[in-house]
């Protein structure tokens, strides 16, 4: 049986007691049926993993004691800030988990004109929970040990404004250029789009801004198609699938 991994946010230490998140116990008592001595693996977000086994199960808690040393996984090879226009429950729900899968680094979920969910600040810290937890469940799954960061809800015009020197898309199907026609970076921010796409100011906008237009082929992708679908090409061209 795959060993399971559980996100610990601690420092990693060898021959040390960990006492696990309520989400985390709960998941290895009720759904793994996990027992004593049973090994699993901690990460920290921070890169570092450690081999551990169950110690103790006291009621609906469980502690973990770490077997030997932690290890530390090499960072990826482009880092990916995914600015994601929102949409609706279970479409924003899959690009965020299957973005973590294909090496996403950050994520900031963004206010757009055509964008159909509409929250207000109560509702944005009640998503922005969820969205967190998605976030660690794939890491869990995929291998992943560095947490991707969930930045707050943003609107577009805040995300075109934010200075960072690095190099800045967003999908446009009229563009001239494909990521093949530039040339390979190591930290980009992605714009997506909602399911009825950018606004001609949005579009306008971002430009001015010094985004940079590319096209995903002949076809029109889904907003959350088109998320795991940019963090994959950039991983090809530029990142951990190349053999560069």
């Amino acid at each position: 049986m795959r060993i399971p991994r559980i996100y610990q946010a601690a420092t990693l230490n060898a021959d040390t007691d960990y006492l696990l998140t309520k989400d985390a116990c709960q998941h290895l008592i009720k759904v793994l049926r996990l027992n004593i001595n049973d090994p699993i693996i901690l990460f920290d977000g921070n890169g570092s993993q450690i081999a551990a086994k169950i110690s103790a199960i006291t009621g609906k808690q469980v502690t973990a004691h770490t077997v030997n040393g932690a290890e530390v996984s090499a960072k990826a090879r482009v880092h990916i800030n995914l600015g994601l226009a929102l949409s609706k429950g279970d479409r924003m729900d899959y690009a965020i988990q299957k973005s973590v899968e294909a090496g996403v680094n950050e994520i900031t979920p963004l206010i757009s004109e055509r964008a159909v969910v509409k929250l207000d600040d109560s509702r944005a810290v009640k998503r922005h929970d969820h969205w967190q937890s998605i976030i660690v469940n794939a890491c869990e799954q995929c291998g992943q040990n560095y947490l991707p960061v969930l930045h707050p809800v943003t609107s577009l015009a805040e995300w075109a404004k934010q200075d960072t020197a690095t190099t800045n898309l967003f999908f446009d199907a009229g563009a001239s250029n494909t990521l093949h026609t530039l040339a390979a970076q190591k930290h980009v921010r992605i714009t997506v789009g909602p399911e009825g796409g950018l606004s001609a100011d949005e579009l306008e906008l971002l430009s001015a801004a010094g985004f940079t237009g590319i096209r995903m082929g002949p076809r029109i992708l889904r907003t959350e198609t088109a998320a795991v679908s940019a963090c994959v090409a950039l991983q090809t061209l530029w990142g951990d699938y190349s053999d560069k």
